[in-house]
């Protein structure tokens, strides 16, 4: 995770989605290159996630139906975190689930440099 500390105005913007199916084995987000940060919401069956280990149907994060995971302060990227996340179906879940992900790219533009009167 990179922090940025300058005098500049942050934009997010909208760079690719994905619908990703989990099941009984863990899968990692196919994050686009471009990608720094990410909302992540739960469709149909619960998930568990975790961050550089693997999660399993009882252990991780448990994420319910609609609930959404959202790395989204502009002035962080999240790229790094975003590669390490992995998602395994919950032992609750009676299918697959799916995700949905909207990833984002952060923007900056250094504020001009205003005269002093």
């Amino acid at each position: 995770m990179t922090i940025i500390s300058s005098p500049a105005v942050v934009y997010l913007m909208p760079v690719s989605d994905q619908q990703i199916t989990v099941g009984t084995t863990f899968v990692n987000l196919l994050r686009p290159q471009a990608a720094t940060h990410a909302i992540i919401t739960v469709e149909s069956q619960p998930v568990r996630w975790r961050m550089n280990r693997n999660p399993t149907a009882t252990v991780g994060s448990r994420l319910a139906v609609g609930d959404a995971l959202e790395w989204m302060e502009p002035l962080v990227i999240y790229s790094n975190l975003l590669d390490t996340l992995r998602f395994i179906r919950d032992t609750a879940a009676t299918a697959d689930a799916t995700l949905d992900v909207q990833y984002f790219a952060a923007q900056w533009m250094v504020a001009p440099e205003q005269e002093l009167h």
